[in-house]
């Protein structure tokens, strides 16, 4: 008998867990991630398992080159689809997909906390929403040749762009290096992005509040920015090659000696000089920012976000994802090394020395802020396509700084009307 209530007790205990165990999976939720090659890593794998782990949600993940998200996302959500849960959300696409209304609102979802941590979080807020948690960083800065500039007598970091152009001579002069100034001015993204950076240099905006150009006048910031360009390439200062060199290609040049200054360059740029397998210049370089008020640093952030679609049908899971993914960005960057858009991650990376001028790329990431105040506008590819075309004619004095902002102007206004 007793022998008989104990058998009978363990299998109701042995039905009982296997029926949980069952509820437990019929319950279990599973949401698809959306993001660029890195997510097809074993370590991005891994990640996610370990969220799961965390959470019990199940991630499924889709992984696809950078280029062809963008028109995987507006394919999907044309046809009223969800591309996946959770989604790659670049800054550039901002205004379209905000205006297009295609994804949730993330407000009041995370601790202001979070948001205050990440110097890039206004660049995905459209219309006064929320649209997107940035997970990678990236923004502009200043590599230096700091072997150069010692070689020339040069004691100090540049702090202005006039600062910039006084050592570029020094170094010309003393034919420590011909070209001494880097910067990308072919007709490509690259172009345009360097110009918005100098135009942040120099103190100012490309737009006011009403998207009225603000550039077209010889003496505001944008112009100058240009002209500065335009009168170190006449001076010999920047090489004339750079008029067909993409960001990458400049990068690559700096990291093999050709310039003292890369104007425009990514805070990941210091870990390719010091590898020695593609760089020349290993332990030379350092990061560095100019203003022309040196006391009020501002430069670009350009920075890539989660975000969810509109349609998605596991909204509150996926949220749960963008915060485990914003909670362990320090671990994240080291197992894919995707930046991190979180000052105390990149604070916490540099003190373990696990980030090759962590102290400087968490300093000057500080001054990160949205290219346009109002957010990405929907017309930003037109007015984009513009700028580089038309920058790049003026570096090849084709066309006048004057005619170029003006030209520039026109085709941003052209774009605002379509």
């Amino acid at each position: 008998m007793t022998i008989s209530k104990t058998l009978s007790r363990t299998v109701a205990m042995t039905a009982l867990a296997i029926g949980l165990a069952w509820a437990q999976a019929a319950a279990a939720e599973t949401i698809t991630v959306l993001l660029p090659s890195f997510g097809a890593d074993a370590a991005t794998k891994a990640l996610t398992e370990e969220f799961t782990k965390d959470t019990g949600i199940e991630v499924q993940l889709q992984t696809m080159p950078w280029d062809n998200i963008r028109p995987k996302i507006v394919t999907s959500m044309v046809a009223g689809t969800a591309p996946a849960d959770v989604i790659e959300f670049d800054w550039s696409w901002v205004g379209q997909f905000g205006a297009a209304k295609w994804f949730t609102p993330l407000d009041g979802k995370f601790d202001q906390a979070l948001v205050d941590d990440m110097p890039t979080a206004g660049v995905f807020v459209y219309d006064g929403a929320r649209l997107g948690i940035p997970y990678a960083n990236d923004f502009r800065l200043h590599s230096i040749n700091t072997a150069y500039l010692k070689q020339a007598g040069i004691t100090d970091l540049p702090r202005t762009p006039d600062e910039i152009i006084r050592d570029a001579r020094i170094l010309k002069d003393k034919k420590v290096v011909e070209f001494p100034i880097s910067i990308p001015l072919s007709a490509t993204e690259g172009a345009a992005t360097a110009w918005y950076f100098t135009t942040r240099m120099f103190g100012g905006e490309l737009f006011d509040k009403d998207w009225n150009p603000l550039f077209t006048d010889p003496a505001s910031p944008g112009y100058k920015a240009l002209q500065w360009v335009v009168d170190g390439l006449h001076d010999g200062l920047i090489n004339p090659a750079m008029t067909g060199m993409s960001d990458q290609e400049t990068t690559a040049a700096f990291a093999h000696g050709a310039a003292a200054f890369d104007i425009a360059g990514h805070p990941y740029d210091l870990a390719i000089y010091q590898d020695k397998q593609r760089s020349t210049i290993p332990g030379l370089a350092a990061l560095g920012l100019t203003g022309a008020d040196p006391s009020t640093l501002r430069t670009i952030g350009l920075p890539e976000a989660l975000a969810i679609p509109v349609n998605s049908e596991h909204k509150d899971s996926a949220v749960k994802f963008i915060q485990w993914w914003a909670d362990h960005q320090a671990k994240i960057y080291t197992a894919v090394a995707v930046l991190p858009t979180r000052t105390s991650a990149l604070k916490a990376l540099s003190q373990d020395g696990q980030l090759v001028g962590g102290d400087d790329i968490a300093k000057y990431g500080a001054f990160t802020q949205a290219i346009f105040a109002q957010g990405t506008p929907p017309w930003y590819s037109e007015f984009s396509s513009a700028a580089s075309a038309t920058i790049n004619q003026a570096a090849k004095g084709q066309i006048s700084v004057d005619d170029a902002m003006k030209q520039i102007a026109a085709r941003a206004q052209s774009a605002m009307q379509q």
